[in-house]
């Protein structure tokens, strides 16, 4: 081979090797910077928390340190994609009221508020929907 030739293909093959790794730090970086699901999770959490458990706007079922339970059917009476758009969250939710020793109770007859489809599951085999029905267990 010619001096030329041997150059060429030396040229060739860096410039090969730069493009494949630009391209895979590109789509590290595209990943990276999507974020994870269970970090919006997360997120979300806070937001619902704190949204219900401030004192100063229209979705609190707090006051003072007492839960209102005329807020809470407020609250529930809402549509759940209403809720979704006052909270500013994207997930699904179920909120849900739990006694000390971790049984789902109601509160003015509501077990929960949220999303219907969600289960919610505790305990031994006990399962309910967030529409507060109970589907299984005792």
């Amino acid at each position: 081979m010619k001096k030329a030739q041997v150059w060429s293909m030396d040229v060739v093959i860096a410039i090969t090797i730069f493009t494949l790794v630009f391209i895979g730090l590109f789509l590290t970086i595209g990943i990276a910077s999507k974020g994870s699901k269970s970090g919006t999770l997360i997120s979300e959490n806070e937001m619902i928390s704190n949204a219900l458990l401030a004192d100063t706007n229209n979705i609190s079922i707090i006051s003072g340190n007492k839960l209102d339970k005329a807020a809470i059917l407020n609250f529930s009476q809402k549509d759940y994609e209403e809720i979704k758009a006052e909270l500013g969250i994207t997930s699904d939710f179920c909120i849900y009221f739990e006694e000390t020793d971790g049984d789902i109770t109601d509160i003015e007859g509501i077990y929960a508020i949220g999303d219907p489809l969600v289960n919610i599951t505790y305990g031994e085999g006990n399962k309910w929907l967030c529409n507060g029905t109970k589907v299984s267990g005792e």
